[in-house]
């Protein structure tokens, strides 16, 4: 034996990796070392070599290719093949092979490494992306996904291709802005990319490759896949109801006449409903400050209660309105998310006594953390799953959980939030539960969990709608698990700038107390209903301001024209002129400085921005509470 080849043997031997010499024209096994007859399964090489001249280690298409390379001179580069090893099991290897002279012979050193898990990986990955593609085949949709980042196609089915008219091939890769939007909209579908969560029903022009123009109907949502955020994005051809601009423009100018419509009714519902609830909560106020026996306080606290049920289902349905037409607009201001969930729990205590439903708070929180945010609409939130909680909820318990997460903690069914700072409210109870086919529609407008809700617990099925669209609208998700008999769990998920440390908050005014941070004044109401300036007056003078009343518009004009008054209560809807135009006829003839006030039984923003317009200071949407009338007159005395 040469040095040379004795070096080998030793090189060999002492190897982790797994290696067999052998002679490529007979395929005889001159040598394996222990790492081969580890991995193959032989307990020494004599047994290796008796059971390789027995079998065939690898398949012939393998075998007579690896040959044909050796051959003609050309080693074996990380040539993969299944390998059959002693127990009868078929693991892969990747070969690369080494000429060598072994035995005064020709021969070949094949270096082998166990491949078996990458293979196994690789087949797994195969399968799924081509289960992924058969349901992206199966649909009978348009479907597509992109890429976030640069919306990159990166998956896409033949109903998508066929649309566009492309095929498929030539589709993936490119950006999908590129692809399909219409030049003159191509702005307008880049913005829409970047918005996040669900997107549904967003009209859009788009065109065929052919140059001719489409109408589609996008949606899309986002998610995550293979830790790339993307968009999931099907499409629907709506071209065949838009046949010309001509159809366009008609179902635009009816659909803006319908919203417009829609908005009229609704302002002209809630004026003609909050105008007398105005009346009924501003009387019964009265009366609860007056010297009452026991059995009327109960009573009039019901009319109290009942008003105000009332108010929340008008404000329900007028918020939902807003969302429908865009016009719902979040605040931002600093609050306390373990103050939020006290004062949101503190009226359900009782109501939970009295049902004998034990109400459990797990606050996470510090308490000397705020949050910047709208915190009233989250109070709003939060009142209705409470609310829904308990209505739905017989024997046992509810319980109220407040607490910080990271986008990390999310359930795996949600999407990443743009912040990592996530309030999770989660109200769970032991009621009735909600049937898993009923699940999504509970969400819906004027959805009930089932046809007798409404006969049994009564309500508008507007609830858990506007808690959907506010937590979308604040960037979040929500997530209910639910067993019928068994109870239900909803948790909302809203994400933040990191939480700060408490400011100092101004103090309030108790609910119905009447103290004033300022000294009394003179005030002119301008009111046509009897009764809402009956219970104005009241709490004015209550409070020891001196109040003259005026039953119109003119009239409040040439009371100003004294100088009387410190301050104007204006209405806004009354007779021979109306508080607008009042409230114009002062600014421009009498006085730009003196505070006016409106009162509107009118709740939309957009109203109110009019009326601001016109000259007033702020406006007080009816019914209101006294500490809320007393809030806005010193805030205007004080100015």
């Amino acid at each position: 034996m040469s040095p040379q080849e004795s070096d080998i043997r030793n090189l060999i031997r002492n190897s982790p990796i797994g290696a067999t010499v052998f002679v490529p024209e007979t395929v005889e096994v001159l040598m394996a070392n222990q790492a081969f007859l580890d991995f193959i399964g032989a307990t020494s090489e004599e047994e290796f070599l008796n059971f390789n001249r027995q079998q065939t280690w690898i398949s012939k298409t393998a075998y007579n290719e690896a040959k044909e390379l050796i051959t003609s001179g050309k080693p074996l580069q990380n040539f993969e093949a299944e390998r059959l090893c002693m127990d009868g099991n078929i693991r892969w290897v990747l070969i690369n092979s080494q000429s060598t002279e072994f035995e005064g012979r020709p021969a070949e050193i094949f270096w082998q490494i166990d491949i078996t898990q990458r293979k196994k990986a690789e087949s797994r990955v195969r399968e799924n992306e081509a289960r992924f593609r058969q349901i992206l085949e199966a649909s009978p949709i348009a479907i597509g996904i992109t890429r976030e980042t640069d919306q990159i196609i990166q998956y896409a089915n033949s109903n998508y291709a066929e649309l566009l008219g492309y095929d498929l091939k030539d589709l993936i890769g490119q950006k999908a802005v590129d692809v399909w939007a219409d030049p003159k909209e191509r702005q307008e579908v880049i913005e829409l990319y970047q918005q996040q969560g669900f997107i549904e029903h967003r009209v859009v022009r788009g065109k065929h490759k052919s140059g001719r123009l489409l109408w589609l109907s996008l949606n899309w949502k986002s998610f995550v896949l293979n830790e790339e955020k993307c968009h999931l994005f099907w499409a629907y051809d709506i071209t065949a109801q838009k046949d010309t601009e001509r159809d366009l423009s008609v179902a635009k100018e009816q659909a803006e006449a319908a919203t417009k419509a829609k908005s009229a009714f609704l302002a002209s519902m809630s004026h003609e409903i909050r105008t007398p609830l105005n009346g009924v909560l501003g009387i019964a106020e009265l009366l609860r400050l007056s010297d009452l026996d026991p059995n009327q306080t109960a009573k009039v606290e019901t009319i109290l209660s009942s008003g105000k049920d009332l108010l929340a289902i008008v404000n329900d349905v007028l918020d939902m309105s807003k969302i429908e037409s865009g016009k719902f607009e979040l605040e931002t201001k600093a609050f306390s998310p373990t103050k939020l969930v006290n004062d949101v729990i503190l009226p359900f205590e009782s109501l939970a006594q009295k049902k004998s439903l034990e109400l459990i708070i797990q606050n996470q929180i510090d308490p000397d953390l705020e949050l910047d945010g709208d915190g009233n609409r989250i109070k709003q939130m939060l009142w209705n799953l409470l609310s829904n909680a308990l209505k739905f909820t017989g024997t046992g318990k509810i319980s109220v959980t407040s607490e910080f997460i990271k986008n990390a903690d999310l359930p795996s069914a949600l999407s990443l939030m743009e912040k990592d700072t996530i309030l999770k409210l989660t109200v769970a109870d032991t009621g009735k539960g909600i049937d898993p086919a009923r699940l999504k529609a509970i969400f819906e407008p004027f959805s009930q969990e089932d046809n007798t809700i409404t006969r049994k617990f009564g309500g508008t099925g507007l609830g858990l709608s506007i808690i959907l669209n506010l937590t979308k609208l604040m960037g979040g998700d929500i997530e209910v698990k639910s067993q019928v008999d068994h109870g239900s769990t909803f948790s909302i998920y809203l994400p933040f700038d990191a939480p700060h440390a408490m400011r100092e908050a101004p103090q309030d005014q108790a609910e119905a107390g009447y103290e004033l941070s300022t000294k009394s004044c003179k005030v002119l109401v301008a009111e046509d209903n009897p009764v809402n300036a009956q219970i104005t007056m009241a709490f004015l003078k209550k409070a020891g301001h001196e109040v003259q009343l005026v039953g119109n518009g003119r009239l409040a004009v040439e009371a100003c024209q004294t100088d009387w008054a410190d301050l104007i209560l204006m209405d806004v809807h009354m007779p021979e002129m109306n508080g607008v135009e009042a409230t114009q006829a002062i600014r421009k003839h009498i006085s730009a400085d003196i505070p006016i006030i409106g009162l509107t039984a009118e709740a939309f923003t957009d109203s109110h921005s009019e009326f601001k317009d016109a000259g007033m200071n702020e406006v007080l949407t009816k019914p209101f509470k006294p500490s809320q009338l007393f809030d806005a007159i010193s805030r205007q005395i004080s100015r």
